[in-house]
């Protein structure tokens, strides 16, 4: 490709305005609503099974009120310290994943990806679904360093180019690159030792009982104030993610299906 090629296909990019995850989107933003059940102090209650066909849950959780101090208790720690066991256990993970993106003029962008993650770092996303269905296709990977590959459409011909993972034309709307959302660092926002975290209640994402944590952590990314995480209760992996600011919501991940463990090979992280 020469020189005059390699320019316009960086100004498509800029155009397209690719959302890619920390992979993950679109639900929308309806209203908020309340965790379905509160936690008896006497321990986690029972999950109810599973529907055959899950359906993803669409409403961003909202904190209970009046909001009790973020205070960790014996059931929160029971509860990260599964989370941290799956971590340490998981080599590798295989999503279907949703994101949205309300920008602070109140845009929202959305998007639906395939996310693939080996350890330490290799992250592979296939965005399927995008509010820019000029996106729809892209593919990015990263493997920890400074450049990700993107493979995207030209002038209706597939190409791929190398980009930093700090270039704004492959963050999301929120401004966050790949290597701020990926899944090693969602664990770390959430595991962080100095995280305040509460116990909130229950709900279902993707059709799944879930235990919701509102956190306040040091890793959580500017201009975010507050966090929700989902733990799903069969897998005990965060499926849903919310940033506030304040008490509006910003960003939403959710995990429609994962699994963990799953046999990757080369042919998962190609590009073509």
């Amino acid at each position: 490709m020469n020189t005059r090629r390699i320019h316009a296909f960086r100004r498509l990019v800029a155009r397209l305005g690719l959302v890619f995850m920390a992979a993950l989107a679109g639900c929308g933003y309806p209203g908020a609503t309340q965790p379905s059940r509160s936690l008896g102090e006497g321990g986690r209650s029972q999950p109810r099974p599973a529907p055959a066909s899950p359906v993803p849950s669409q409403a961003p959780l909202a904190p209970r009120e009046p909001r009790s101090p973020l205070l960790p208790d014996g059931r929160v720690e029971r509860l990260l310290a599964e989370v941290k066991q799956v971590r340490d256990f998981a080599r590798s993970s295989s999503l279907r994943t949703q994101l949205t993106c309300i920008k602070d003029d109140g845009t929202v962008s959305r998007a639906k990806s395939i996310y693939k993650f080996e350890k330490p770092s290799r992250v592979f996303l296939n965005i399927t679904e995008s509010t820019n269905e000029n996106v729809a296709g892209t593919r990015l990977l990263w493997t920890g360093g400074a450049e990700v590959q993107v493979r995207t459409r030209f002038i209706g011909v597939w190409v791929t180019l190398p980009l930093s993972v700090e270039d704004e034309r492959i963050k999301d709307d929120r401004g966050y690159s790949l290597a701020q959302t990926s899944i090693p660092k969602i664990y770390d926002t959430l595991l962080h030792p100095a995280a305040r975290l509460a116990l909130r209640g229950e709900t279902t994402v993707a059709g799944r009982p879930a235990d919701v944590l509102d956190v306040v952590s040091p890793l959580s990314l500017a201009p975010t104030t507050r966090e929700v995480f989902a733990i799903d209760r069969q897998t005990r992996t965060p499926v849903l993610r919310e940033m506030y600011r304040g008490d509006r919501l910003i960003y939403r991940m959710q995990v429609d299906h994962i699994t963990l463990n799953a046999p990757l090979t080369a042919a998962d992280f190609s590009l073509e």
